[in-house]
């Protein structure tokens, strides 16, 4: 959750949503205790959002211990929701509880996974940091800080509905098919900042030429 801190409000929304699920399932299962606890986080984290987005003096950020609380609470539940599937006393006992678990927090783990993997794969230390984050990506392609968390989340959620329905292909399918859509949409972004790039850099190289260009009438005009 840490590494998603960089976007103003991303983690407080994937929070919102995961804490929003699992807070969702546990009163459909009869886990009252748990269920309260998600709703009360929920709505701290909404409290916190508001803040957190707002421009002016009263704009708050999200720091290490926030973001290490949020996880350290979410592992706690997913924990929990996976014993709940195992047994008997579920809403609905689900196939494939894990593959589901990793949707709820999709974007946080493949996002960290997929970033670790790429800088050992380049020879550079995992917890060095850079910009090659989700967000950044996002950011690099022209959206703001809202309009990314906005999108991000709403994949997420699309994400999170696809695991439940298609749960009864089995954990392994269910795991492959999400690591799929997270490559494949990770794919889409990468492109989108890559032509912002290059048109960022087709639009400084005419600028410069029409600069020269001008400079140089002027000065046969002078």
């Amino acid at each position: 959750m840490n590494l998603i801190v960089g976007c103003v409000g991303l983690a407080s929304v994937i929070g919102i949503v995961a804490w929003m699920v699992l807070g969702s399932w546990f009163w459909l299962s009869g886990n009252t205790g748990y269920a309260i606890m998600a709703s009360a986080l929920t709505v701290s984290l909404a409290g916190f959002l508001y803040f957190n987005i707002s421009k002016g003096k009263n704009k708050i950020f999200m720091g290490d211990t926030g973001s290490l609380i949020i996880g350290f609470i979410i592992a706690v539940m997913i924990i929990r929701f996976n014993e709940v599937n195992s047994g008997t006393n579920g809403f609905h006992n689900l196939v494939s509880s894990p593959a589901v678990s990793i949707a709820i927090i999709f974007v946080p783990l493949f996002d960290t996974l997929r970033v670790f993997t790429v800088r050992i794969l380049c020879g550079r230390h995992p917890f060095k940091a850079d910009k090659s984050h989700i967000h950044h990506l996002m950011l690099k392609a022209g959206f703001s800080h809202i309009e990314s968390t906005l999108i991000i989340s709403l994949v997420h959620i699309l994400i999170i509905i696809t695991a439940f329905i298609f749960d009864s292909i089995g954990i392994l399918w269910l795991s492959l098919v999400l690591i799929l859509i997270g490559i494949i949409l990770t794919w889409v972004v990468f492109i989108l900042a890559s032509k912002k790039k290059m048109a960022e850099n087709v639009v400084g190289l005419v600028s410069q030429k029409i600069l020269l260009a001008l400079s140089k009438v002027n000065s046969n005009i002078f």
